[in-house]
């Protein structure tokens, strides 16, 4: 917490600017109260998505209910967990030169929320009470490359405000080009290992298919047995409505990877696309039969979820979907295709333990 540390700035040590010198080593260091012009903050380095930095709600494991509700309590309370950085030394993480020392490595919900405390600041007030204004609480840490760097920024991604699936998926996947293997990632960034792994296959997919689920970018046309697909944006700029799978759908999407990739695109892009008229998801030539499998087992599991929240039943054990959801016929309480392979119960399982869990936690 900031009470109980000794806060230096960058004239400490009788003025002769040591404090600055050691922090430019990359030394260990007690927060400082550093300038925010001093520092470079890539939002699209960050493995939570900049779209998600101000919309997303802390859970369980977070100081604040969301976005606005951690601006009012830097606002009134002072900021209590100092953010991290490194010193550049002129270069960036993604290998560009930069005349500001420091580099944002985490905390960038604090960092936007103070940016704006300050921007929006009346003459005379104080942004934030235990602060000067145009500063931040921060700790400068050594990371010797990229991925220390990386690390970093996902086990402070993970601690605090849970990352969607979307942005755990571009974690584990960066972590992975970089040459980790799937328990190391899950050790560094503190996630169970099978999670890790079932993560990594998404990246099998087309680089295409995963940056649209995650962040919304444009599919370029690509040749398909059918023709011609893409999602681009319109003549008004603007991109088509789409609708964003779950990760259990994504997964069972990386099964049929071995497919042609413009047909995989093309599959992507059937389950995205909205009808016009009613804003539904589209069921075009990709979408079948297995489709009503895992609608009913997500409104099963979600329903479990309600009883849950609302106490009329006790929370089921963690590996409640795998006793609960099985083939038909195999006497269990939420039953799928006769012929279930394992693949598919994974799929079907993740499906349900992510509607029970939102459900649970009123998201």
């Amino acid at each position: 917490m900031a009470s109980k540390h000794v806060i230096r700035t960058a004239t400490d040590d009788n003025g002769q600017g040591n404090g600055r010198a050691k922090r430019l080593t990359g030394e260990p260091e007690p927060p400082l109260h550093l300038p925010l012009a001093e520092i470079r903050a890539d939002f699209a380095w960050n493995a939570r998505s900049e779209t998600r930095v101000e919309d997303h709600a802390d859970g369980e494991h977070g100081e604040y209910g969301s976005f606005s509700g951690l601006k009012a309590s830097l606002a009134s309370e002072g900021q209590d967990e100092a953010v991290i950085v490194r010193a550049t030394h002129g270069a960036t993480l993604s290998g560009e030169t930069t005349d500001l020392p420091f580099e944002l490595l985490a905390g960038f919900r604090r960092y936007r929320a103070i940016s704006q405390l300050n921007q929006t600041l009346i003459e005379g007030a104080t942004a934030v009470p235990n602060l000067p204004n145009g500063h931040i609480l921060a700790v400068v840490k050594k990371a010797e490359n990229a991925l220390q760097a990386r690390i970093i920024n996902g086990r402070e991604n993970c601690a605090h405000a849970p990352l969607t699936p979307q942005d755990k998926f571009f974690l584990v996947q960066d972590l992975h080009e970089r040459g980790m293997a799937s328990r190391k990632i899950a050790e560094a960034i503190g996630i169970d290992p099978s999670w890790a792994t079932r993560l990594m296959a998404i990246g099998l997919l087309p680089r295409a298919v995963w940056a649209h689920w995650r962040s919304g970018e444009p599919i370029p046309p690509t040749v398909s047995s059918r023709g011609i697909v893409s999602l681009m944006p319109g003549v008004d700029g603007k991109m088509p409505a789409t609708h964003q799978l779950s990760f259990a759908t994504m997964y069972e999407l990386a099964q049929d990877r071995h497919m042609p990739e413009g047909d995989l695109i093309a599959r992507y892009i059937d389950l995205v696309r909205l009808t016009p008229a009613d804003g539904r998801e589209s069921k075009g030539e990709g979408a079948n039969d297995r489709d009503k499998h895992l609608n009913a087992v997500v409104a099963a599991a979600t329903m479990v979820g309600k009883l849950v929240r609302s106490g009329i039943l006790e929370a089921p054990k963690r590996d409640w979907t795998t006793r609960a959801i099985g083939p038909r016929g195999g006497d269990y309480a939420i039953e799928c295709e006769k012929y279930a392979t394992r693949a598919r119960l994974t799929v079907l399982r993740d499906a349900a333990d992510e509607a029970y869990g939102r459900e649970v936690s009123g998201e």
